[in-house]
């Protein structure tokens, strides 16, 4: 009777233990039918080697975000982006009324220099009565400047009305005019004020006293 080969088909993928002819042979069925072993530690090494080559790459593929993961995110970033929409919509009401007050202060400058140079009166006229809808700087009914109106979503500024600077410079009117810039739904943000001495000069002051 031939004999029998018991053949180890596993493929190792990094160093293990060499499989001999001589180690073959121990696996040789005689004729008693009595079989040998091969050695224990060589098969453990083998089979430990062989499993761990081929779950590597079931264990990479397996990688990911669970559901109960990508729900958390979600949660964190709603969360996030609730608490930051009220601090953004501020930011931009103030950068509004900010951006309203250089505008008046620029055109008081600009009037009151106009008025010197020409030796006229110079007039500043807001558009419909509402200085938030614009106004005009003009000579007569010459007009050299119009200031468009404001995007920002502020209170009516409907005082003071048409305000004129004389040929020295000064208010035609004694006394000091101011402007109050506001948001008054939101007290969040501070408001501005524009105050015009009796010298016909603009300044910005912030909140209302």
């Amino acid at each position: 009777m031939a004999p029998e080969f018991v053949q180890n088909d596993r493929v190792s993928l990094s160093p293990s233990p060499v499989v001999t002819p001589a180690t073959l042979a121990l696996l040789v069925r005689d004729r008693s039918g009595l079989q040998s072993r091969l050695p224990e530690t060589t098969l453990t090494a083998s089979l430990h080697v062989s499993t761990r080559a081929y779950s590597s790459p079931l264990r990479s593929r397996a990688s990911g975000f669970t559901a109960i993961e990508l729900m958390t995110a979600v949660a964190v970033l709603a969360i996030v982006t609730a608490l930051a929409i009220p601090s953004l919509t501020n930011l931009i009401l103030d950068t509004g009324l900010k951006t309203a007050a250089i505008d008046v202060y620029n055109t008081m400058i600009y009037a009151r220099s106009e008025a010197i140079k020409r030796n006229a009166t110079v007039d500043i006229i807001p558009t419909g009565g509402n200085w938030k809808n614009g106004w005009t700087v003009q000579v007569g009914a010459t007009v050299l400047k119009t200031v468009g109106p404001s995007t920002t979503r502020m209170d009516d500024i409907t005082t003071p009305g048409t305000i004129s600077y004389g040929s020295t410079g000064r208010l035609t009117t004694p006394g000091t005019v101011t402007y109050v810039i506001n948001v008054s739904s939101n007290p969040q943000v501070m408001p501005r004020r524009v105050i015009v001495d009796t010298g016909g000069r603009p300044s910005i002051r912030h909140g209302l006293s």
